[in-house]
């Protein structure tokens, strides 16, 4: 979740010009704190992101509860579309992504029953330990792939229908937030698969819902709506929407609808290769997984000679591609066998393929199935090769790595590592970690006292501030809640025997080498737990901006960070519906991506391995 807006990282752009060969969709950005429509302008070749409405998001408090007004925030979605629309350019999509676990009930009537509660609402305290009782942690893990926490959607499902037991009765579906949006603007009722998957709901790897989970904690597993796979085209605008907000039946795309999958969907894997030595691997590894992809889904009927000879004719395509794209500008040879790799894990399969494919719940199923396969195909055909993480840095930083399938050790539990689901039928392997929210609460503090620092003024002083010879846990509870922050973490050193930071400048870089310091952990321990050697780290989103965050994430991972972009859920969002709607090939996103935003490249330090926190907390 990155608040930051940002109309293309190279620069503030105007409204581009106008002309028919361009495709615009509409990506909705809800974060916890701030929310956004963002037109993305797409020419074939590349994307352009203009901030169109931004507007604030603040949970209410109501009889002791704490809740999102989702009335409020589709009247701000609706207000961006209106906004779109009134510039006069046709509209091809809107689709929605937000934060995750949190849903709204609907009634029979089709009508939300009440505002949805926010994660950090007390109620699932009072139930976690019954919860937990009838399906222990471990079990919770084994059966989702979801690391166990009581702000999971399973937790506060749990304790909604034991404190409202009227739920059972008045309740037809519920909805997570972005489904519940899509349905507001579409009158479909969908769960998409990416944000389904944070909330402890769905079988681990799958797209279906867990059902001895759900059996043994009293949950009906009706009260699901059906699972779509990312990328599904629900239907057009309502026509009483259309009429009101006076724009054309654009379409509604339940995309990458969990905010870090969007995020993940922009990532530019390739970006980090520097070397072509590797080329010939790469594209051996596309045509190999391109060929498991295809017999996974060959046509029903088709004869195994003409399956033969598609699969042939398919692989020659991929390894053909990997060979002559480096001829593209600027980009170098391992770059491109990267691009081409990336093609054939994706099963090759165009944007218009996907149209096709999710137009009906069976093939779209179908779809991802069989993307899914390829994806584990050529991973597993490359498994010496070396693999590229990202961190998804806003209010929280996410690092992760894509994988063929769900990581389910007892290592990966223990550590604290869950499982979610990614455009493609893919899984993100995570590592939650607390972000710029640190940054942020220290801001407001100090601006309350009349500072009136920026984001970029705090990353200037802590520049200046030099090495900080102190550290705090990022994931202390202490810093979990709003308040005080800089005098936190003065406590929170003078507690571990460390020296204490004073100025902003000294307290803003012990926050920020904490943080990277956070981001080398969580990079080892994904390495470790995958079993694949990770070579780069993709960083993006609103700390992508911070150069100092992305020196010293380079520095304590010892590997190269790619910064960028910094509007990554928007982009990935943007993305996905050019692909559902087949106006673009989602196996050229890294190319997209390169061609559309300023990336910039930090390197470790030559002896980075040796580098040592000062505190292990």
């Amino acid at each position: 979740m990155s608040p930051h807006a940002h109309s293309n990282d190279r620069d503030e752009q105007a409204s581009p010009q106008r002309n028919s060969s361009i495709k615009r969709v509409l990506a909705v950005d809800l974060g916890a704190s701030s929310g956004r429509v963002m037109l993305a302008d797409f020419d074939g070749s590349e994307l352009t992101l203009r901030e169109i409405h931004r507007f604030d998001n603040a949970p209410v408090e109501d009889g002791g509860g704490l809740y999102w007004d989702a009335d409020a925030l589709l009247a701000e979605i609706k207000a961006g579309i209106r906004l779109a629309a009134a510039e006069g350019e046709p509209i091809l999509s809107v689709g929605v992504d937000t934060w995750g676990v949190d849903y709204g009930w609907i009634g029979h009537d089709g009508k939300l029953l009440r505002r949805p509660h926010h994660y950090r609402d007390a109620r699932m305290a009072r139930h976690a330990a019954e919860l937990e009782r009838r399906l222990p942690r471990g079990e919770q893990f084994r059966l989702t792939g979801n690391q166990p926490d009581t702000i999971n959607t399973v937790y506060q499902l749990f304790a909604d229908l034991e404190e409202e037991r009227e739920l059972r009765e008045r309740a037809a579906r519920f909805l997570m937030m972005p489904d519940l949006f899509h349905y507001e603007l579409s009158g479909v009722m969908a769960a998409e698969r990416t944000i389904l998957s944070t909330g402890g709901l769905l079988a681990a790897g799958g797209d279906v819902p867990a059902a001895e989970a759900l059996e043994r904690l009293g949950i009906p597993a009706a009260l699901l709506a059906p699972v779509v796979p990312s990328g599904t085209v629900l239907g057009q605008l309502r026509p009483e929407l259309q009429a009101e907000l006076g724009c054309g039946p654009l379409r509604v795309v339940a995309g990458a609808s969990h905010d870090t999958a969007s995020a993940v969907a922009a990532v530019p894997y390739g970006a980090w290769r520097g070397d072509s030595a590797l080329a010939a691997q790469a594209a051996e590894a596309a045509a190999d997984g391109q060929i498991k992809a295809d017999e996974f889904a060959r046509e029903p009927g088709e004869t195994a000679d003409a399956g033969a000879a598609r699969t042939a004719e398919r692989a020659d395509s991929v390894g053909r591609a990997a060979r002559e794209v480096a001829a593209e500008p600027g980009e170098t040879a391992l770059a491109a066998a990267g691009s081409a790799f990336e093609r054939g894990a994706a099963g090759g399969g165009s944007g218009r393929e996907v149209a096709r494919a999710v137009s009906d719940d069976d093939s779209g199923r179908e779809f991802e199935r069989a993307t899914s396969n390829g994806i584990s195909a050529a991973s597993d055909s490359a498994a010496g090769e070396p693999a590229a993480a990202f961190i998804s840095c806003g209010t929280w930083s996410i690092a992760g790595l894509e994988t063929p399938r769900p990581v389910l050790s007892e290592a990966a539990l223990a550590r604290g590592f869950t499982n979610e689901g990614c455009f493609g039928g893919g899984n993100r392997l995570l590592k939650n970690i607390t972000g710029l929210w640190l940054l942020q609460e220290c801001r407001r503090h100090w601006n309350a006292e009349g500072h009136g620092f920026s984001h970029a003024d705090l990353a200037a002083l802590a520049e200046q501030a030099g090495p900080a010879a102190s550290r705090i846990d990022p994931d202390d509870p202490r810093f979990a809640a709003p308040g005080d922050m800089p005098e936190r973490v003065r406590q929170y050193c003078r507690e571990t025997a460390q020296p204490v930071p004073d100025s902003p400048g000294e307290i803003a870089r012990v926050v920020v080498e904490s943080l990277a310091d956070a981001y080398g952990r969580a990079i080892d321990e994904l390495e470790a737990i995958s079993g694949r050697a990770i070579a780069a780290v993709h960083l993006v989103g609103g700390g992508s901006r911070n150069r100092l965050l992305c020196r010293l994430t380079a520095e304590r991972t010892r590997r190269p960070v790619i910064a960028g972009p910094v509007e990554a859920s928007a982009a990935g969002s943007a993305l996905v519906q050019l692909a559902a709607l087949g106006e673009s090939d989602f196996a050229r996103r890294a190319e997209i991506i390169e061609r559309s935003f300023e990336l910039e490249r930090f390197e470790p330090l030559p002896h980075a391995e040796e580098h040592k926190s000062p505190s292990q907390f």
